[in-house]
């Protein structure tokens, strides 16, 4: 299992990752406002940081998500949400690699990297590939990845010792105080991070109550790799941003935005497009 499909990291997901950055909602909305009238398709949309502003400003959403913890949480936060809101909202449990709605959308997002736990070349390009036959005519497709960062690989690279470093601190749900750790390990073979995930609890005395450890897997995707493998699943780069302030981009940099339409009809999960090796 990967991380976000652990019910326990899903009940405690939102408490280190709320509040959402104002630049990254803003960001959305606008190219709702420009693309998303016939209905928008949340692509990883976990807990909602992306689905319920889009709601909220009026839109039609389809949220879909592998994780049915992380689906079951945004139930929750419907209810929130007026009647006509939550009205326009359908979610689905379903795989980004392989999935089939019985409609197209105008505009797709996978925001906040959720596009870097593809594994393989081949899991990125049966996703691409799934949401072409998603998009209309036309159709824009939104997501993001981080740039390698070549000190960081560099330093967590597989075969050498780094240890743990401390992420980030947070009261849980039981008012006890909880430390993050991470532990990363980078393959450059196969262009893989494992980052083992722990977390420690602690009650309002300090003593450790409980730890657990969970694992995240996620693939690093260079630039020019990207470009061809859009190209290959019919898609043509519109803008490539280096933040949610539509910075320019440049190498190294944290984030790696793509804004892609659909182009040309998209080539089979079985046309690699390359000759037969006998």
């Amino acid at each position: 299992m990967d991380l976000f499909e652990y019910e326990d990291v899903a009940q405690s997901y939102e408490l280190w990752t709320d509040p959402q950055p104002r630049d990254l909602i803003d960001f959305h909305l606008g190219y709702a406002k420009e693309y998303g009238q016939g209905g928008i398709l949340d692509i990883a949309c976990g807990t909602g940081a992306v689905t319920l502003p889009l709601l909220q400003a009026g839109y039609d959403v389809t949220g879909l998500d592998l994780s049915q913890p992380m689906l079951d949480i945004l139930k929750g936060k419907l209810v929130q949400l007026s009647e006509s809101q939550r009205a326009k909202c359908r979610l689905v449990q379903a795989d980004m690699r392989n999935f089939r709605l019985g409609q197209t959308f105008p505009l797709a997002f996978i925001a906040r990297s959720g596009f870097i736990h593809l594994p393989t070349p081949q899991d990125q390009r049966k996703t691409l590939l799934s949401i072409h036959s998603h998009l209309s005519e036309k159709g824009i497709l939104v997501f993001n990845i981080f740039d390698p960062n070549y000190e960081m690989i560099f330093k967590d690279l597989k075969g050498k010792a780094s240890g743990p470093f401390p992420r980030f601190t947070y009261t849980n749900a039981k008012s006890n105080q909880e430390k993050v750790f991470n532990d990363s390990v980078h393959d450059p073979a196969t262009q893989l991070v494992e980052v083992l995930w722990t977390w420690e609890e602690y009650d309002p005395t300090g003593k450790l109550v409980s730890r657990r450890e969970r694992t995240l897997r996620c693939r690093w995707t260079f630039r020019q790799e990207m470009e061809y493998l859009l190209e290959l699943t019919g898609f043509k780069v519109l803008n490539l941003y280096g933040g949610y302030g539509k910075e320019a981009f440049s190498p190294g940099i944290k984030h790696s935005i793509w804004v892609c339409q659909k182009n040309e009809p998209a080539r089979s999960k079985e046309d690699t497009g390359w000759p037969k090796i006998a």
